[in-house]
């Protein structure tokens, strides 16, 4: 050990501790500490003899404060510091613990990691602090040093590796200069470049704004929530970021301005929100909650000859733990302390007690959320004891010992919320379990002396003379680690095991003393349960996680305690899972589960924990000492919801109305599926070697989701500095269950070896151009490396409802469209009613929502989906919708029978009736036999004229005589003009007549005779109207009769016509589900666009089919009761036809009628 005198500080963006040693300047960064704590003087009296050389006598150990850093959590070293004073020595223990701890600096932008390579070489200068130039060099691969020499002569800095730097000439500034020369970003002007059509290097406001609302934003997003860029925000943008004044003021940004604004805050891969602790959602019982859990804490190594370390308890809950494994076996000194070791494995030991105090110290400094310790009791009921006083005596209040109020351990009861559990230990162990007898026993014992109750000796030691309430024919063991415990015998509700050595008269010496009230609950504790041999005292302070041999999904629902739990290895639980996926799920919703790896897994390595969660296990259990594949995913995962070591699970995974299958291949109803495409543009400093790296994308989620090894990027060649990937788009075409799915990016090289790792949650990743920061395998920060990467996100959408889709996230638009429409259809003098609002209102109301508790067709997986531009709120966007929407919505309501084709029927007009042949033929006939019944009438009159006429002609010769009479007649004929009207003409000769013989002498016989004829014309005329009156009476009824009838044909007509529609619907349809059948396996066939293998088209073409035929069905379903409602809708508007015509009846009538004279 070393001892130096030298002072440490802290730079003020809290980034390193640095110091001075050997005329060098030394630092050490935030990332690779794991604790600051409180520091003992050593045990080594030379180092002692060294520290008062150097720092006086006596120093006390409130000065002394040791900083744990290390690579990774198994090999970590330490640091001893002795401040001025203790005040000082707690000051800079808080504060580092605050910085190390903080979640949101791991997942900082871009220009934080920059910074931090600037402030080290200011931190790592030389004696009078100047900048190292060597230390530049460091920053590249070593067989790329020119690109240093080259960026240090355009700054004009000097270049040599032994130079050094006058810390005032090197200022961040020219570090960011130094950085952009080292680091040209073409990627960045491309973006430029294509967004301008090649005109300008250079956006302007209303370039940036249209650039940033359709690549920087999620079309999923509901733009009246999440509303488009204004211009406003991209001026203050082009403000903020461009580095040159004279285009900043011109509302300019060149491809630099637009690197720094890809490296800062506003444009974060991940949201700081979704890191942050959410405490409104850690009320929930804690069965809803993934629980960062370890397996065999202790070890460092293998699980065969491994070594056991007590500060791996520390490292693993400062690294987020919540659930510690304690493998508990007898101790063999002369002390019999228990000892903590892989079992029968060969792996050295350590002590229980140390152990313990390890956990109180560490259990709550990264979070004070509920530590769970899991007990694997190997022990007899002697050191069992053991194991219940030191987990008192040291954990003290922060054990929980009994149940908390409002969540008693009964069935049914839920178990309590993670809230409600802060700063609590709770021990999983065997726990007897309380009969009837036990009680009984427990009221007699109450009446007995005190001779059977605990004592405690002036030692503190706690002694009890009963030996009632354990039976004999069963041992202490907890669940085994090879899954056995599955299939161990039943005996009445029990479970046989060997009994260990021990007694449970036999109590262990006690350090400290015990609460009285503890004291008092062993008195009383006499239950008899599950396993035999369990120490009294131990089982009592077990409340929550009482483990209990598997009973079978159907058992435990009937028994529904909620506070027993199973564990199984991952076979085990793997069998369990595919066999009834569903019933896991549910299991999981009610009770915790935990999943340990399987025995054979010697080297340590991890089971991808992906499995487990997606059925709901909460404790899926880890060798935190192996940075593999399933360490990186478990870490990144629970690195959200502030680290505190629980997750909430997802809403379908929790609630009891609803059922989960994690190996459903469609949407779920309530579950919005989603579209991701990866683009992997480039990458910085992606390793500090000049070695070839190719770039991998996988995604872990449901079975169907996970997609391994199948995209990654072309190879990039000697250069590691800034590669240019350039890849395809890397589709994740339908993610059934975004919330579970997690996005994994590796840097390699040529040979597969990892070089740098980020895994990200699905829901975390913001669309558009975004860096992701680059971790090592232990899942820390790794100076400058990160990829460029272009993500286009959008909810999955089934074939034909795109338009939907698009009116839902962007109802404004959808509103302009029906403003639109409204404007065009005032050329009709359309105005829009109420009426007219109630139809659009209720057509918005039946879409679809995500709460909608009706089963959804399921979703159809495209046969090719072409990626569509998001809205970007420019006005060219309003006025058009684009291609592929309107051929979707031609689609659509093609597939409901051809309904943009279909003429509407036509109502029936009377008018048009009339004229029609059938009734112009019978009108005719009537019209004809009208003309004859008047012909006959005027037959008559004329004959009743001619006798008239006579009577008057017999009378004037009487009176004149003949021969005058004659000569009279011959002027009357010559003098009077015909009228061509015979009955006119007659009537005229009449009265001529009737004239000649006024002033006669018979002029009293001729007014008589008048008066005769008069009163005989007037009975004919009376006679003939009545006639004429029945004729049209009797008319009137048969021509609305046939009025009626050709009413009547016409509705049949209209009927006819509309099922003649509706065929040609149906064959429209059929015609239109084969091709579009023929056209979706076609698009699959001849897909090569995307990376797409046989798999996966043999995939998309199983689903394709699947949903083609629940969809065809679906359709010609909706067709035939699209067809049921016209036809009754069209009887109803008949109905209503006719009560019409009938209330015209009399108009109609009498209209027709008046036609009967027409001709005559």
């Amino acid at each position: 050990m070393t001892v130096i005198k030298t002072n440490f500080k802290v730079d003020s963006d809290g980034f390193f501790v640095s110091w001075t040693e050997n005329k060098e300047g030394m630092c050490l960064d935030m990332f690779m500490i794991n604790e600051a704590k409180n520091g003992t003087l050593p045990k080594d009296q030379r180092v002692r003899d060294l520290i008062e050389k150097e720092c006086g006598p006596n120093v006390s150990e409130a000065r002394l404060l040791t900083i744990v850093y290390g690579y990774s959590l198994v090999d970590m070293k330490e640091i001893r510091l002795i401040a001025s004073d203790a005040k000082s020595r707690e000051i800079w223990k808080g504060g580092i613990n605050k910085i190390i701890h903080d979640v949101i600096s791991m997942n900082a932008p871009s220009d934080h990691f920059i910074k931090r390579s600037w402030v080290k070489l200011c931190c790592t200068g030389d004696a009078d602090g100047n900048i190292q130039v060597k230390n530049i060099y460091k920053l590249v691969p070593s067989k790329l040093e020119d690109r240093v020499v080259d960026s240090l002569k355009a700054l004009n800095l000097p270049n040599k590796k032994n130079a050094v730097i006058d810390p005032s000439k090197f200022p961040f500034s020219t570090f960011m200069s130094l950085y952009n020369k080292l680091c040209p970003r073409k990627d960045i002007e491309d973006i430029v470049m294509n967004r301008t059509g090649g005109k300008a290097p250079y956006l302007s406001i209303e370039q940036l704004r249209t650039f940033h609302n359709e690549e920087q934003r999620d079309p999923r997003l509901n733009e009246l929530l999440y509303p488009f860029m204004k211009a406003l925000q991209s001026k203050a943008i082009i403000d903020q970021y461009e580095p040159l004044e004279v285009l900043k003021g011109r509302g300019l940004i060149t491809p630099e301005g637009l690197q720094y604004y890809f490296y800062s805050a506003d444009s974060l891969i991940v949201p700081l929100e979704k890191l942050q602790l959410k405490a409104k959602d850690m009320d929930e019982p804690i069965a809803h909650y993934f629980i960062n859990s370890s397996h065999n804490t202790y070890l460092v190594g293998k699980q065969f000859g491994g070594k056991s370390v007590v500060d791996m308890y520390r490292n693993v809950l400062l690294a987020g733990c919540r659930c510690i494994e304690l493998d508990c076996w007898d101790g063999k000194g002369q002390d019999e302390e228990p000892i903590i070791t892989h079992g029968k494995a060969m792996c050295s030991d350590i002590l229980f007690k140390d152990v313990i105090e390890v956990i109180k110290e560490a259990a709550f400094i990264a979070t004070d959320y509920p530590v769970i310790l899991s007990f694997e009791n190997h022990c007899s009921i002697k050191q069992q004891r053991k194991l219940a006083q030191y987990c008192l005596e040291s954990f003290g209040d922060l054990l929980l010992t009994k149940p908390i109020d409002g969540y008693p351990t009964e069935p049914g009861k839920r178990l309590p919320p993670p809230s409600k559990l802060r700063g609590k230990i709770l021990i999983k162990n065997k726990k007897l379990i309380k009969t009837e007898q036990d009680t009984e026993k427990e009221n007699a014992a109450a009446s007995k002396d005190t001779a059977n109750s605990p004592t405690k000796d002036s030692n503190g030691t706690i002694t009890t003379n009963s030996q009632n309430g354990i039976k004999s024919d069963s041992a202490a063991s907890d669940t085994k680690k090879d899954g056995t415990d599955d299939a161990k015998p039943k005996i009445n509700g029990s479970t046989t095991t060997k009994t260990t050595k021990g007694d449970s008269s036999e109590d262990p010496p006690a350090k400290k003393n015990l609460d009285p009230d503890v004291v008092a609950a062993v008195a009383n504790y006499r239950y008899t349960g599950s396993t035999g041999n369990i120490d009294e005292l131990l089982s009592s302070v077990v409340i929550y996680t009482q483990p209990v041999p598997f009973p079978g999904f159907e058992e435990a629902k009937q028994r529904n305690l909620h506070y027993n739990m199973s564990s199984f290895n991952e076979s085990t639980g793997f069998g369990h899972f595919k066999a009834s996926p569903t019933d896991y799920v549910n299991y999981n919703k009610r009770q915790l589960s935990r999943i340990y790896p399987k025995g054979s897994r010697v080297e340590s390595s991890n089971f991808i924990p992906q499995i487990f969660w997606n059925a709901g296990s909460q404790m899926v259990s880890l060798n935190f000492q192996t940075p593999d594949l399933g360490f990186q995913l478990n870490q990144c995962k629970f690195e959200y919801n502030g680290m505190c070591g629980y997750l909430l699970k997802p809403e379908f995974m929790r609630r009891d109305d609803k059922q989960f299958d994690p190996f459903a291949e469609n949407p779920v109803d309530g579950i919005i599926a989603a579209d991701l495409a990866v683009q992997v543009i480039s990458g910085q400093f992606v390793s500090d070697r000049k070695v070839n790296t190719y770039v991998e994308v996988d995604m872990y989620g449901l079975p169907v989701d996970t997609v391994r090894k199948k995209f990654k990027t072309k190879t990039v060649y000697g250069n590691s500095i800034n590669p240019y990937y350039d890849s395809e788009s890397f589709r994740f075409r339908k993610v059934i269950f975004p919330d579970l799915a997690l996005v994994r990016f590796t840097v390699n090289d040529e040979n597969g070896k990892m070089i740098a790792q980020r895994v990200i949650p699905f829901n975390a990743i913001q669309a558009g151009y975004r860096h992701v920061v680059l971790r090592n395998e232990w899942c820390n920060p790794i100076g400058l490396a990160q990829l460029f990467c272009h993500f286009k996100m959008k909810t999955y959408v089934p074939e034909g409802l795109d338009e939907m889709v698009e009116m839902l996230s962007q109802p404004l638009k959808f509103l302009s469209i029906l403003d639109e429409r409204s404007k065009k259809m005032q050329v009709y003098d359309v105005d829009e009613d109420e009426d007219v609002s109630a139809v659009v209102d209720e057509t918005i109301e039946k879409a679809p929502s995500k709460d909608d508790s009706k089963p959804q067709t399921p979703a159809k997986p495209n046969a090719k989906a072409t990626p569509k531009k998001s809205d970007s709120g420019s006005s060219s966007s309003n006025d058009s919708s684009s291609n592929e929407s309107k051929a979707q919505m031609v689609r659509q309501t093609s597939a409901v029978g051809g309904m943009l084709d279909r003429e509407p029927i036509k109502p029936v007009d009377i008018d048009e009736l009339l004229k029609s042949k059938a009734f112009s033929k019978f009108f005719k006939k009537h019209q004809k036999e009208y003309h004859l019944v008047h012909k006959k009438h005027d037959k008559e009159r004329f004959s009743a004229i001619s006798q008239n006429l006579k009577q008057v002609n017999d009378l004037s010769m009487e009176t004149f005589g003949k021969k005058s009479f004659i000569e009279n007649k011959t002027k009357e004929k010559k003098s009077r003009q015909k009228t061509g009207n015979p009955e006119a003409d007659l009537k005229s000769k009449y009265i001529a007549r009737v004239k000649s013989l006024k002033g006669s002498p018979s002029k009293d016989k001729i007014n008589a005779l008048v008066t005769k004829h008069i009163s005989e014309s007037t009975d004919i005329a009376k006679r003939h109207e009545e006639d004429l009156q029945k004729f049209k009476n009797k008319a009137s009824g048969i021509i609305w009769d046939q009025i009626k009838s050709l009413i009547i044909n016409a509705f049949g007509d209209q009927i006819k016509n509309l099922e003649e529609q509706q065929k040609r619907d149906f064959a429209e349809l059929r015609k239109g589900q084969a091709k579009r059948s023929m056209d979706d396996t076609k698009k699959i066939v001849i897909d090569r666009s995307e990376n797409t293998d046989k798999e996966d088209r043999t995939r998309r073409h199983r689903e394709l089919s699947q949903y083609n035929v629940k969809q065809f069905m679906e359709e010609r379903k909706k067709l035939c009761g699209r067809h049921d409602r016209e036809k009754k809708q069209l009887e109803k508007k008949q109905e209503e036809e006719m009560r019409s015509f009938e209330s015209r009846k009399d108009e109609v009538n009498a209209n027709q009628i008046l036609y009967l004279n027409i001709n005559r």
